[in-house]
C-alpha cells in the first residue's frame, strides 16, 4: 500500500495534510530497514534484532491504524461537504424556479414507489432542506 503525500480540501477552505503520519510511517519503515541491515552486517545480534523488530512492527501497526482513521475521517468530511454543496445548488435552483419542470423533478426526486391502497412513497435526492423525518423518503 503506497501512501502519497495527499491533502484533502475541507469546507473551511483549508486542507488536512496527512503528511505527518505518512512521514512517521516512512521513518519507522526506514528504521526497521536499517535494523535489518545492521543485523545482516553482524552489527546487531539476533536477540536484539528480534526485540527491536517487534517494537518497530508494533509501531507500524499503530501508525497505520492512525493513518487509516485519519484518511477515513477526511473522506467523510469531504463527502459531507460535497453533499452540502449539492443541497445548496438544489435549494438555489428550487428558489429561483417559476415552474416545476421535468429537469427540476429529476433533480429533486430519486424514486417514486406506488403501492396498493393509494400509498405512494417518494425518495428524494436530498432530505435535510425538505424537512423529511426519514432520510430520503416521504410517505
Amino acid at each position: 500500500m503506497a501512501f502519497g503525500r495527499a491533502a484533502c480540501l475541507l469546507p473551511f477552505g483549508g486542507a488536512l495534510p496527512d503528511g505527518r503520519h505518512e512521514d512517521k510511517l516512512r521513518s519507522i519503515q526506514d528504521s526497521k530497514r536499517q535494523l535489518y541491515e545492521q543485523y545482516a552486517l553482524g552489527e546487531v545480534d539476533l536477540e536484539t534484532y528480534q526485540e527491536r523488530k517487534a517494537v518497530y512492527d508494533a509501531d507500524l501497526v499503530q501508525a497505520r491504524n492512525v493513518h487509516a482513521a485519519i484518511t477515513a475521517q477526511t473522506r467523510q468530511i469531504q463527502s459531507d461537504y460535497e453533499a452540502k454543496l449539492k443541497q445548496r445548488e438544489i435549494v438555489q435552483e428550487v428558489g429561483s424556479a417559476d415552474t416545476l419542470t421535468q429537469a427540476l423533478i429529476d433533480r429533486l426526486i430519486s424514486k417514486v414507489y406506488i403501492f396498493p391502497g393509494d400509498r405512494i412513497e417518494i425518495e428524494y435526492v436530498t432530505q435535510d432542506f425538505l424537512g423529511i423525518s426519514e432520510p430520503g423518503k416521504e410517505v
